[in-house]
Order: C-alpha cells, then sequence, then structure tokens
C-alpha cells in the first residue's frame, strides 16, 4: 500500500501552513540545555 503511494509523481507544490512552537517561559538555562541536548 505504502509502495503504490509513493511511486506516484511526487509533490511539488508549496506548504500552505507551517508550525511555529514558541516556548514561552523558557530561560537561558532552558534553551542551552535544549541546545546540548539536540547536540547543536
Amino acid at each position: 500500500m505504502i509502495a503504490e503511494k509513493t511511486a506516484g509523481t511526487p509533490n511539488t507544490n508549496r506548504a500552505k501552513n507551517g508550525i511555529l512552537r514558541i516556548a514561552d517561559g523558557n530561560g537561558v538555562r532552558t534553551a542551552y540545555a535544549t541546545h546540548l541536548y539536540n547536540g547543536q
């Protein structure tokens, strides 16, 4: 079933919606810890 759906032509349309995540209340320590956790 997945192979049938991926065998078609690729979608070249632009996305109309996006997700913006705003982390309110996170301090410098939390942001720094997140960067370390993500390996950035």
